[in-house]
């Protein structure tokens, strides 16, 4: 985040380790007070997450596993959007991984 460190800019932020199923897991449910969250793989294996529905493998939008050359979180943060009232749901193949969630 631009500009410091997320705590200094979100005075209640929480951080989580959330396991990741084969079937599609809440990550976050849905929170009208939100206003920033951020989502990292910190597996050996991609993340799939859906916005405001099930998380379906191979589909949606992908948090690469750990040690690929690609970024392997999402951060939203919001400010009029709707974006934030809407659960987040994760999948990954083989239903045991973790991703680490920041939220305010």
């Amino acid at each position: 985040m631009a500009g410091g460190s997320i705590a200094k800019h979100y005075a209640n932020i929480t951080q989580t380790k959330i396991t990741i199923g084969a079937t599609s897991t809440v990550i976050v449910a849905k929170n009208p007070l939100r206003r920033y969250l951020s989502i990292q793989n910190i597996s050996d294996e991609t993340v799939y997450i859906g916005i405001g529905v099930d998380a379906v493998a191979n589909e949606g939008t992908q948090i690469p596993k750990v040690g690929t050359d690609r970024v392997s979180s999402v951060e939203f943060t919001f400010g009029n959007s709707n974006l934030h009232n809407m659960a987040v749901n994760g999948i990954c193949a083989s239903g045991s991984k973790a991703v680490l969630v920041l939220e305010a």
